[in-house]
């Protein structure tokens, strides 16, 4: 696959905002279209590609038009939720790590004496 292709076919990835099945299937058949225009049309542009195609953001738009509103709504609560999901692992986790890290430096510095005490004794010089 060219670099043209693979360029338009992420500007409409890019543009749709997620990913299922559907929109795989999607990207794969227009994919397929668009290769197969540029080996009949060796020369083609990037901008003849658009010409025929359409822009990126007009086809993302037109296969967002096919789909159900609800189910675009809630592929997008999905997504949200399973990132806010993933930054509450990882802030735990984070927590943890630093917990440990101070416990382990609070019993070290327990073991290490902060102050020693001696004693002096006077002992007589015999002369």
């Amino acid at each position: 696959m060219s670099t043209i292709v693979k360029n338009y076919i992420s500007s409409i990835k890019k543009q749709i905002n997620f990913s299922d099945k559907s929109t795989k299937s999607f990207l794969k058949i227009l994919e397929s279209n668009v290769t197969n225009f540029v080996q009949e049309h060796p020369l083609s542009t990037y901008e003849q590609i658009e010409e025929t195609f359409g822009a990126p953001a007009e086809v993302a738009e037109s296969y967002l038009a096919t789909l159900d509103l609800n189910s675009i709504k809630n592929k997008l609560k999905l997504k949200k939720r399973i990132l806010t999901y993933l930054v509450i692992i990882f802030s735990f986790l984070a927590f943890c790590i630093c917990g440990i890290y101070f416990w382990h430096c609070y019993n070290i510095s327990r073991e290490i004496p902060a102050y020693s005490v001696e004693e002096i004794e006077e002992v007589e010089r015999i002369e």
